[in-house]
């Protein structure tokens, strides 16, 4: 899904159950359902909430300052099986708040506001999202919307925990890695020098050499064509998403 999003204007076909609608979008539409965060004013909900809830995936819509003005059925259930009384307690709420208020979610944070300025377009990542009894890796992807009015930015998460399990010790080399290796995993898998590294770091050419000697041997490889191999086996198994660097 790169790029932008564009729901163009379509006409239905009469049939028994939208005879006589007139509109963007010629679909039955229950006012009393919608989500009390959504102006019913808009044409083009009645079919964007239908789109919504037919993705495999957990969604959302953001507006500009990266509130939930929608979210679909896979989000709603997705809230109750984790203990929420309240499918619709996530409208109205700041998703950018939550992920400016976590380091792990910091880039996450940086994407929504670029796209919401137009400066980005997509941005897809995988983050740890294991609760107390559970253990989870999401892929996210955020991706601008566009002739929506307030509808501005879709966000998708999908559970690709299972496909992670699958990469065996590549994974369990990968989780042993402390914050600072995986940055340096992150910026020698991109190509980047040692002192290129130090120099984003902002960290001594000699820390990075240690930090470098040490994510290598925990991911057991030799040189940097199998760690670059390994970082797209990782990949792969977030669903095709850019682990390493924004898209």
């Amino acid at each position: 899904m790169n790029g932008s999003i564009n729901l163009e204007h379509v006409e239905a076909p009469p049939t028994p159950a939208n005879r006589g609608v007139t509109g963007s979008i010629a679909i039955r539409h229950d006012q009393a359902n919608q989500p009390p965060a959504l102006a019913i004013s808009n044409p083009l909900w009645a079919g964007a909430q239908l789109l919504l809830d037919s993705l495999e995936c957990q969604a959302a819509v953001l507006n500009a300052q990266g509130e939930i003005l929608a979210i679909n059925k896979r989000w709603r259930d997705f809230a109750i099986s984790n203990g929420g009384t309240d499918p619709n307690a996530s409208l109205g709420t700041s998703y950018l708040s939550t992920c400016k208020g976590s380091e792990s979610l910091a880039k996450l944070a940086n994407a929504i506001q670029d796209i919401s300025s137009g400066a980005l377009r997509c941005f897809v990542m995988a983050y740890d999202c294991s609760g107390p009894n559970t253990w989870r890796w999401n892929q996210v992807r955020i991706t601008r919307l566009q002739g929506l009015g307030d509808y501005r930015i879709l966000v998708t998460h999908d559970d690709v925990g299972s496909s992670i399990n699958e990469l065996g010790d590549i994974w369990l080399g990968y989780s042993s890695l402390t914050a600072r290796e995986r940055q340096v995993f992150e910026l020698v898998s991109n190509g980047s020098s040692n002192k290129e590294i130090a120099t984003t770091l902002l960290i001594a050419e000699k820390t990075v050499e240690a930090h470098r000697a040490a994510m290598m041997r925990k991911m057991d490889v030799e040189s940097v064509a199998e760690l670059v191999r390994r970082a797209v086996a990782i990949e792969a198994a977030m669903g095709g998403c850019s682990l390493f660097k924004q898209s």
